[in-house]
């Protein structure tokens, strides 16, 4: 039986995620540009909501690596946008202080497409090896998201002392949400893995049968609460951390944790998710290749021009 509820499908939820993911990236602007105190609560609001965005992006990895045919295609894909937004960001710290645009040194830019990369090899060397060396490629993921992470706090209390001009070669590798898309990640993936291997163990089914179910609306329901879990995990986590008294001040901002705690609001959107691809041709399947870096250019432009 059909779950008329269940009404957002895959080009609806990245729609939503990317409407959110641009309200964050304009608190973002206001909030270097404005010194006002009193738009404080219209920019915060502006941030809570762009928390939408990373549960819903790193749930369609998932259903991108479950459902592709070819997931070292879907893998080049990412790692081709990966290397592109990284030389973007390079040129950001290069030729902005040159126009004239102090913003370009002082956005904290991380490569979101390089988190989406790991996150696909992650399962990759987890579910979808061919032999056995390839699992050990989650060591790669696994380097970076610690290597970030301390990289991230060395950097906000001191540590590294290097020209502005060259923070781009570093921070444009860094993946952006490293150990917060990781753990969603791994919660969904998981939980997937254990509840399709029970599904061919109690039913005994292969092939076309196995497909009907683990597809159906029923399942679907299940991947969406477990990835809610892992959500909720992670703004509780993001939460707890701004108050652990002996680390917390010299936690990435403590601030912005706090904001992070707002991953939970993504539930909303979630939990009405279908497992369908909805309209797709080549723009909703590219698109958001090209929307994200455009996206941050066109706000860098506006405000540069005000």
């Amino acid at each position: 039986m059909k779950k008329k509820w269940l009404f957002l499908n895959n080009l609806s939820l990245k729609i939503i995620a990317c409407v959110a993911m641009t309200l964050d990236h304009l608190g973002i602007f206001l909030d270097f540009y404005l010194t006002d105190a009193s738009y404080e609560p219209f920019i915060t609001a502006l941030r809570i909501i762009g928390r939408i965005a990373l549960p819903i992006f790193v749930y369609l990895v998932f259903e991108g690596c479950r459902k592709t045919k070819d997931i070292k295609k879907y893998l080049m894909r990412l790692g081709i946008a990966s290397l592109i937004l990284y030389l973007l960001i390079i040129l950001t710290f290069v030729i902005a202080p040159n126009i004239g645009f102090e913003f370009g040194t002082g956005f904290f830019l991380e490569n979101i497409f390089f988190t989406m990369f790991l996150l696909v090899l992650t399962y990759y060397s987890l579910f979808k090896k061919t032999r056995a060396w390839q699992g050990f490629l989650i060591i790669i993921p696994i380097l970076f998201v610690v290597g970030g992470f301390i990289y991230e706090v060395a950097s906000q209390n001191g540590a590294f002392k290097y020209a502005t001009q060259f923070q781009g070669f570093i921070d444009g590798i860094m993946p952006q949400y490293q150990f917060e898309a990781l753990i969603m990640f791994l919660i969904v993936a998981f939980s997937n893995f254990f509840y399709e291997k029970n599904v061919k163990k109690s039913l005994g089914i292969e092939g076309e049968q196995f497909k009907a179910v683990v597809d159906s609306d029923q399942s679907q329901i299940y991947r969406n609460i477990m990835m809610i879990i892992g959500t909720i995990i992670v703004s509780l986590i993001c939460e707890g951390l701004t108050y652990v008294t002996n680390i917390g001040q010299y936690l990435i901002n403590a601030e912005i944790r706090q904001k992070e705690a707002w991953f939970l609001i993504a539930s909303l959107f979630i939990i009405f998710y279908n497992g369908k691809l909805g309209p797709s041709n080549k723009i909703t399947k590219y698109g958001f290749y090209i929307y994200y870096p455009m996206h941050i250019g066109l706000l860098a432009l506006i405000f540069m021009l005000i």
